[in-house]
């Protein structure tokens, strides 16, 4: 694979994230929150796309150890690069 196909397919679950993480199971959110900020953190061609995912995303809740928790998405961590 070229670095291209890599950013284009990243892109795509960055697409994918936008669209399901409110329906995804608990496990899954919290996943994809991952995927979003390391992919916005790591990848400077894609971090205005993960910006603009975390913001559509902002509120995302689920259930974690037996009590409800909010983990927000965290725009400030693309900020400082």
């Amino acid at each position: 694979m070229t670095v291209d196909q890599i950013l284009q397919e990243l892109d795509s679950l960055l697409d994918l994230v936008a669209e399901a993480i409110h329906q995804a199971q608990n496990r899954m959110r919290y996943t994809m929150n991952g995927f979003v900020i390391a992919v916005g953190g790591y990848i400077s061609d894609l971090s205005a796309k993960a910006i603009y995912v975390a913001k559509k995303s902002a509120g995302c809740r689920w259930i974690w150890a037996a009590r409800r928790a909010r983990f927000p998405m965290r725009r400030s961590t693309f900020r400082n690069r």
